[in-house]
């Protein structure tokens, strides 16, 4: 008499063991994608973030000197360079480095005058720009990172953080380039580092080359 052999049941110890470890491996697969795909997105955000302050602050600083020039105020050129002694430079070439100090070169310009607030330039009887005499100044003040932050001051009112997370800054005017940018133009370079939440570092660098055609009136 022949025994029939019964199909075996369930699993055995060891393959349920090593359905157990397989399932793990492919989790902790899983995990470490998802791990590296939120790294991505933060990286991602964080460049972002950087992108979009450099561009606003590239236009906040366009729209103050597309209505400034270069004029002569009670024997002062501007735009100007003044150091930490209160000296002015006859030749735009700064150089801010990594290690800033509270004290460090200010870039002064001035606009026309707008007193009735209508957005157009002042002109006096004979048709020429009337030049406000009140100061608008771009500076860097340290930050405790090492970096520091672009800070808008206006002559007699309060000061405004444009950028930070700067590192370096080179501005030059076509002098200090042997001339090889045109007249009434100056070139902004500005080198940017930011460190996220994550302590994920993004860094970015624009080069801007700004023209201040006197109020966009000639005198």
């Amino acid at each position: 008499m022949k025994h029939r052999t019964r199909p075996r049941a369930g699993f055995t110890l060891v393959e349920l063991s090593a359905s157990i470890v397989l399932i793990g491996l492919v989790s902790l697969g899983f995990a470490e994608l998802y791990a590296q795909g939120q790294r991505m997105v933060q990286v991602t955000d964080d460049e972002y973030e950087l992108a979009q302050d450099l561009a606003g602050a590239l236009r906040t600083i366009e729209d103050d000197l597309w209505r400034s020039g270069f004029v002569e105020i009670d024997d002062e050129r501007f735009p100007q360079l003044r150091s930490s002694d209160d000296d002015a430079t006859a030749t735009m070439a700064a150089v801010w480095p990594a290690s800033l100090s509270a004290d460090s070169t200010e870039f002064e310009f001035v606009q026309p005058a707008d007193a009735d607030a209508d957005g157009w330039p002042d002109l006096d009887a004979d048709r020429r720009l009337v030049w406000d005499p009140t100061r608008i100044t771009y500076t860097f003040e340290a930050e405790p990172s090492g970096r520091a932050r672009l800070v808008r001051r206006v002559e007699g009112g309060a000061a405004s953080t444009v950028l930070s997370g700067v590192v370096r800054c080179v501005l030059e005017d076509p002098e200090a380039t042997g001339w090889t940018i045109p007249l009434q133009h100056v070139r902004l370079t500005l080198w940017v580092e930011r460190q996220g939440a994550r302590g994920f570092v993004s860094q970015r660098t624009a080069t801007r080359l700004f023209r201040l055609p006197n109020g966009g009136l000639a005198e």
